[in-house]
């Protein structure tokens, strides 16, 4: 059962229908939050871009020890409307002036926006992002099924679209990260090869893993959408590997397995990281290459050509720092 109305509520002329658009992601309210904390939480620009993003309404900025502008006072009592009947608040922590949000909000849901243009170079928002250091989740060896349902748990097995046979448990122990307690068993014949066999191999499964994992992670980081991206760098045939012809299969998945991992990373970035991310390794480019990819130039008058390359640089880029630096990249 919906509040009553407060005095300072208004209906929109023309209310928007209330859905989750496309794009955006449901966050539940609490208590403690405001229209402030939640755009900081996920690295929006301001409050007011929330409620632009959620109800259409443009709140303009109340002048401090000023009085409230006709426009500011309509516009707050739309958003007041669209609180009650919309986002179910029954708690006003001023008075009875404005709706807050709080847990007994019913259903206590608004929307997070994101940004996410395939090759625009439009930033993406509306996440908590991933900070300086840039990781792949790493798999623990508590058992075969516990591994593969906490590496996709991360992101949802279902959203990843991965089933347990295209990633079964020698891709993991090939590609070196596991390799240790209950399968010590399982890695004892891959151990037999020899220890210089032995590290040739992890080596390679490395390389193939976190070739698609850097390029996943740098086209999806940059906007590209998920069939951009995998349209032109999904394996569908094994690579060619004359060392270890009959591993090329396990290659294969290990490279689509870690493109599909690097798109997933790559979404979780905010604005502060996109922006950190990018300007380090545009930083680290050859001076050629620099000269090459000016950022300057919008994105869409880029040849295809430039594009590919420019993402092969980057992804090359962070490849070898996180194979050199214990699988991690980090942004200084």
């Amino acid at each position: 059962m919906k509040a009553r109305p407060l005095e300072n509520e208004r209906r929109p002329d023309h209310p928007i229908p209330w859905r989750q658009p496309r794009g955006y992601f449901p966050h539940k309210v609490t208590d403690k939050e405001t229209w402030g904390t939640v755009a900081r939480q996920f690295s929006l620009p301001s409050p007011q871009y929330l409620i632009v993003y959620n109800f259409r309404v443009d709140v303009p900025v109340a002048r401090v020890g000023g009085a409230a502008s006709a426009r500011h006072r309509k516009a707050t009592a739309e958003v007041n409307w669209y609180l009650r009947e919309y986002v179910g608040c029954n708690v006003s922590k001023d008075g009875g002036r404005n709706w807050a949000f709080s847990e007994s909000a019913d259903p206590g849901i608004i929307y997070i926006p994101t940004i996410d243009f395939e090759g625009d170079g439009t930033l993406i928002l509306g996440y908590k992002g991933v900070g300086p250091t840039i990781t792949v989740p790493q798999y623990d060896d508590s058992s075969y099924y516990d591994t593969i349902s906490k590496a996709l748990d991360i992101y949802g097995m279902a959203d990843m679209a991965i089933n347990v046979s295209e990633v079964p448990l020698p891709v993991w122990i090939e590609a070196g990260l596991i390799v240790t307690g209950t399968f010590a068993s399982i890695v004892a014949p891959f151990v037999a090869l020899g220890a210089g066999t032995a590290e040739a191999l992890r080596s390679a499964s490395r390389d193939h893993f976190f070739e698609g994992f850097s390029i996943g992670l740098v086209m999806s980081a940059s906007g590209a959408s998920d069939d951009y991206i995998k349209s032109r760098h999904h394996l569908n045939y094994p690579p060619a590997n004359s060392s270890f012809p009959e591993k090329r299969e396990t290659f294969r998945r290990l490279h689509n397995v870690g493109l599909t991992l690097g798109i997933k990373q790559g979404k979780r970035f905010n604005t502060v990281d996109k922006k950190a991310f990018f300007t380090y390794l545009h930083s680290h480019l050859a001076p050629y290459y620099q000269g090459q990819f000016n950022l300057l130039i919008p994105w869409d008058h880029w040849t295809e050509h430039q594009k590919r390359a420019y993402y092969d640089a980057l992804s090359s880029m962070v490849k070898r720092y996180m194979l050199d630096n214990n699988l991690k990249l980090k942004i200084e």
